[in-house]
């Protein structure tokens, strides 16, 4: 098991990053979730949840820009 004590940091790390995106409470409530998994779930180490929660973010709003897009 891993301990958790340092998940603050991925709550730091989403409150600055989503900053540019105040208005968008949904994803913040999407990657709080995936937060939550990756913890009680205890797929990754303390360390390495903040970079995962970035990068799932980043896909996220790069996502987001391409509507319209198909990617067939």
């Amino acid at each position: 098991m891993y301990n958790h004590g340092k998940s603050g940091v991925i709550q730091i790390w989403i409150k600055r990053e989503l900053n540019m995106a105040e208005h968008d409470g949904h994803l913040r409530e999407v990657l709080d979730g995936y937060t939550r998994f990756l913890q009680e779930k205890n797929l990754a180490m303390d360390k390495h949840q903040p970079y995962l929660v970035r990068w799932v973010a980043e896909f996220l709003l790069f996502a987001r820009a391409q509507t319209g897009y198909s990617f067939e």
